[in-house]
């Protein structure tokens, strides 16, 4: 492993992800080392596309702001992420052209950084400087902890405001066996909806996601799995940018009991005539899903 003393370069780069409330040791370390060195330093900030996830919580201003608040002389960019290394070492090799058209060049990184997939054209030299704690292991240590401070509640409030916009998945499922459906009603309504919930991590598959919830909602097993419709779901627990998308499936139950009190979401549920479906007080969220099993039954 190469020093840094052996890097006589007009230009150095430091790249990284930086996902952190703020720099440790290590990363001003690292920065001190290279800038003690080098006249002119660029430090790259490693771009994600899943932005607003625990594993890219920060946005690049976030992060820029909190380098520049340290070292305030070097120049701050973003590098996006990309699937095949040869492609993101040009994109890196041309942002660095960019901001320094000539002179010679050393990029800098630590341990399992960017340095082994690095191909450009450019000399890379990894710095013992970045052992450090993991910044997987930093993030949880900052997500279990409540601030009392104003900073802390604009930047949850900033965070919410700058994410994609949501989508949630679900799954409804119908259960029709010997001319009547099993349909529930949740507390304080009087409008029948099917049984469904939101998809588990643990889930193999939309309708995996449908058993268990049809097991946990009803007391039934579901054994034939047909898909019937998907829609949105206007949830009136959604924020303006959020949406839940719901999977419907048609369900024939081939053991367990039905129950007429749920043990999850559904406060009671019943057997109803399949013939009555239409004269039924349908939960209008899931009118759309109603209209694709009556044409499905032929009612």
């Amino acid at each position: 492993m190469r020093t840094i003393e052996q890097a006589k370069t007009d230009l150095a780069a430091v790249v990284g992800r930086w996902q952190v409330d703020d720099l440790h040791e290590a990363h001003r370390s690292l920065i001190d080392e290279v800038l003690s060195q080098h006249r002119k330093v660029i430090v790259f900030i490693g771009i994600g596309d899943n932005l607003g996830s625990t594993e890219d919580p920060l946005d690049f201003p976030s992060r820029a702001a909190m380098i520049l608040q340290h070292y305030p002389d070097v120049v701050v960019l973003p590098i996006k992420d990309n699937i095949c290394d040869e492609q993101w070492s040009k994109n890196l090799d041309t942002l660095i052209r960019t901001v320094s058209a000539v002179g010679s060049v050393t990029l800098y990184g630590g341990r399992d950084s960017f340095v082994k997939h690095y191909t450009g054209t450019f000399k890379t030299i990894e710095l013992d400087a970045l052992r450090h704690p993991a910044g997987t292991d930093i993030r949880q240590d900052v997500g279990r902890e409540v601030r009392a401070s104003s900073d802390f509640r604009a930047g949850v409030i900033y965070s919410t405001h700058n994410q994609y916009p949501r989508q949630f998945p679900v799954v409804d499922i119908a259960i029709v066996k010997d001319g009547k459906i099993f349909l529930g009603k949740k507390a304080g309504e009087t409008t029948v909806r099917f049984p469904g919930g939101y998809v588990d991590g643990k889930d193999g598959s939309y309708e995996a996601a449908a058993r268990r919830e049809c097991v946990e909602e009803t007391g039934l097993f579901p054994e034939i799995m047909e898909y019937l419709a998907s829609y949105r779901v206007p949830d009136y627990r959604m924020g303006p940018k959020d949406h839940m998308m719901t999977t419907l499936f048609l369900g024939t139950p081939i053991q367990g009991a039905a129950r007429g009190k749920a043990d999850d979401d559904l406060a009671s549920a019943e057997w109803y005539d399949v013939s009555e479906l239409r004269n039924l007080p349908w939960y209008e969220d899931h009118r759309e899903g109603f209209e694709a099993l009556c044409k499905k039954l032929g009612v």
